[in-house]
């Protein structure tokens, strides 16, 4: 009989599997911890109708999401994802084993002599998984890493939804009693209507064909609130369900809505840079970069134990003992293929992870434009339905004038102008409600800004109970003549222009300065085969071109080039846009840029800049890498990307930046190899050019003064700098595209002769 027991050695796990894994798992559960936290509570003392209903504002209704079923399915799904995290970090690393049996031998002691006993032996021991073991254990991990991931995005969004759901049904429970009221204000003086209608009739003013249709607008009138009624029963039934039963029957106060974002680059890059969905999607293409390293030779299976063993023997009782030290491997006969196909079996995942981050980001920057343009059309529908009110508003108060002083039809007239202004009013509540709706949806994108500022809802300036019953005083309202527009132009997508030599610009002022003050700065431009500049603009600068000047002199300067035949890229190259924090800054910039004319956006992102700030290479590459994907899903331009060969030619950690770079569409590297002799520099960026053959590749080198001889061509002229690039360019072929030479300015400095 043999049995075996494991243990998980926490602290050889901590070491193996590094320290970030319980970090990890202590952050998500205090993020569990604030997800199901308490809600504020409804006010004990809240304003009650005359129906004893009480008030609740939208506000207070709000904290009560995180009590919403769908929320608290997500996160019960989160609480198990993290047992099975703990589990799978539990059961990784160094295992214990023990074993006891018991034995009957025979053996010869001398030829003529056997021995006959029991054997009693009792084993302890030590596994340490080595090769494909200690890989499948921490694929293991990872994989429970971003279930758990998910799963807490998931939180957030059942929350954003939840949110949504709430919104929309309160404005809804807001509009219908609105309507309500202006049913009832209509029929408060059905039977006074009635009898004169009657007397008119019996006088001969009036056919009985017409009285009866005006009695229709009451009966139409009653209806419509028996249908409010039920619509008002359900909406309170959702809202009920989605605060988990805490709101009960209740009375909706005018809603209060933070104030939405209509900036259309910013509510983009937002979405990119925020979204549950888009953080989900980039945590798990993060983590299979991670598996993707591991999986080469995870059919390995090795282990090394370490054991020891007491005998005692029977009847002799006599003892023994024994230490073995073993190590044991189990692997197909074709190990390795069956390797290269579980590594391509996690490439295959990896690219659909990214197809799906491409197809969820371009889905919701779809969406961000119908959202903008509903609620364009919705305030505008508003705006129209507030001038139908006033024109309406405006009849009622001509026909009782007319009513009072002059004979005839004047009191049809004046129930006729009554049911249009009901219809009217009517209308412009739903146009209200559908302009909140709409508000709603912007928020979903962009929480926008503190209620204190936000939108302002009033029914009051254009709908009046007294104008529903004409027989009292009239009074001219207050209108709201506020409408916001947004404008949006249609652009398409331009393609990379491939092979040629272009120049980074990192000082445009002076650029375009010397373009104007220089005849000849085209025909230098030709001479020294330059076919793209990428042009850098500070943050004064930026804000500069937004303007109609500055506008103007880049279209200028633009429609030049295009003339001669050179591409523009816009340059950005800032390194703390790598960062989470800072990402969303340049996702504006290059949402704004779009269309203005460039080829290509142009990215001088160095994660070495950073190296101060004490983050990891695996941290700062990861996040280079989101943003890459952010940029590339909102640009309508190729991407190109500066990196350092390291960054290529060996994985970091288990993140391997290549494997996510060259599933991306219309992304290219430019390989910043700073060396002044072009066949140690093919030499350097060969096996990176064979490792990643999907990538589009580009050159850049180093004529800066600063650096030393072996890293830059400054010492060259401009003529023997066009040599060494041939030379590269021949050496090369098709396999890279343009050969960036850093700087414009140091270029212009280099003698222009032998």
């Amino acid at each position: 009989m043999k049995f075996f027991l494991f243990f998980n050695a926490s602290f050889f796990s901590a070491v193996l599997f590094s320290l970030g894994l319980c970090s990890l798992t202590l952050a998500m559960e205090n993020d569990l911890e604030s997800t199901v936290a308490e809600p504020h509570p409804l006010p004990t003392k809240a304003l009650f109708t005359g129906k004893n209903f009480p008030t609740f504002s939208l506000q207070e209704l709000e904290s009560y999401v995180s009590k919403a079923p769908e929320t608290l399915v997500a996160v019960a799904e989160l609480e198990e994802k993290l047992y099975q995290l703990e589990r799978e970090q539990a059961v990784s690393g160094l295992q214990m084993f023990g074993s006891t049996g018991l034995g009957h031998y025979k053996e010869a002691v001398t030829e003529t002599k056997m021995r006959d006993y029991d054997r009693a032996r009792f084993a302890l021991g030590l596994h340490y998984p080595l090769l494909g073991t200690l890989a499948r254990e921490r694929i293991n991990v990872l994989k429970a890493e971003a279930r758990t991931w998910e799963s807490k995005q998931q939180i957030k969004l059942a929350r954003l939804k939840g949110l949504e759901a709430l919104r929309f049904q309160y404005i809804l429970l807001w509009g219908t009693q609105e309507q309500m009221e202006i049913c009832r204000a209509f029929v408060t003086d059905e039977d006074q209507v009635g009898r004169i209608l009657q007397e008119r009739r019996d006088q001969g003013l009036l056919l009985d064909a017409d009285r009866e249709e005006f009695l229709t607008t009451f009966a139409l009138v009653r209806r419509n609130i028996a249908n409010l009624k039920t619509i008002k029963k359900r909406t309170l039934a959702n809202i009920n369900l989605l605060t988990n039963g805490h709101s009960g029957t209740f009375f909706a106060d005018i809603p209060s809505l933070p104030k939405p974002c209509l900036d259309r680059s910013f509510i983009r890059s937002t979405v990119l840079d925020n979204h549950p969905d888009i953080i989900r999607l980039r945590g798990l293409v993060e983590e299979q970069l991670g598996i993707i390293n591991l999986a080469r030779h995870s059919d390995i299976k090795a282990n090394l134990s370490l054991m020891g063993h007491s005998d005692i023997d029977y009847p002799s009782a006599q003892d023994g003992y024994g230490v073995r030290l073993q190590f044991t491997m189990d692997m197909p006969w074709e190990f390795s293929r069956a390797g290269m196909a579980e590594a391509g079996v996690e490439q295959a995942r990896l690219r659909k992870l990214q197809r799906q981050l491409d197809l969820v980001s371009s889905r919701l920057l779809a969406d961000v434009d119908e959202v903008l343009q509903r609620y364009e059309a919705a305030t505008e529908n508003r705006r129209f339905a507030t001038q139908r009110v006033k024109a309406a508003l405006e009849a009622v108060r001509e026909r009782v004038l007319r009513r009072g002083s002059l004979a005839g039809d004047t009191f049809e007239q004046l129930q006729r102008s009554r049911y249009q202004y009901y219809q009217t009013a009517m209308n412009y509540v739903d146009a209200e409600v559908a302009r909140l709706h709409a508000v709603v949806r912007l928020l979903v994108y962009n929480e926008g800004e503190n209620r204190d500022n936000g939108m302002n809802v009033r029914t009051d300036s254009v709908i009046n109970d007294n104008f529903l019953q004409p027989l009292w005083q009239l009074q001219r309202p207050q209108f709201d003549t506020e409408i916001p527009t947004l404008q949006e132009n249609a652009k398409r997508k331009p393609k990379a222009i491939r092979q040629g030599i272009g120049v980074y610009a990192w000082n445009t002022t002076k650029l375009f300065t010397l373009e104007k003050s220089n005849d000849t700065f085209w025909e230098d431009i030709r001479k020294n085969k330059i076919t793209r500049i990428l042009l850098s603009f500070n943050r004064v600068q930026l804000d500069q071109l937004m303007l109609p000047q500055g506008k103007r002199e880049l279209k200028r300067f633009m429609r030049k080039a295009d003339n001669e035949g050179v591409s523009l890229g816009l340059l950005l190259g800032e390194p703390t846009w790598i960062l989470p924090e800072h990402r969303r800054n340049l996702l504006e910039i290059v949402d704004r840029f779009q269309g203005m004319g460039f080829s290509v956006i142009h990215l001088d992102l160095e994660p070495n800049q950073l190296a101060h700030m004490g983050l990891s290479d695996t941290y700062l590459l990861a996040h280079l890498l989101r943003t890459v994907q952010a940029v590339s899903r909102l640009s309508l331009l190729p991407v190109e990307i500066d990196l350092h060969p390291r960054y290529l030619r060996k994985n970091t950690g288990d993140f391997c930046l290549g494997c996510g770079l060259q599933n991306l569409d219309d992304v290219s590297v430019t390989l910043m190899i700073y060396v002044s002799n072009p066949k140690r520099a093919a030499a350097l960026a060969q096996p990176i050019l064979e490792k990643f053959t999907e990538i589009p590749f580009s050159i850049a080198l180093s004529v800066e003064p600063q650096l030393g001889g072996d890293e830059s061509y400054a010492g060259l002229s401009r003529a023997q700098l066009q040599k060494k690039i041939t030379t590269l360019q021949k050496i090369f072929g098709n396999r890279v595209g343009n050969i960036y030479i850093q700087s414009w300015q140091d270029y212009m400095d280099m003698d222009d002769e032998n």
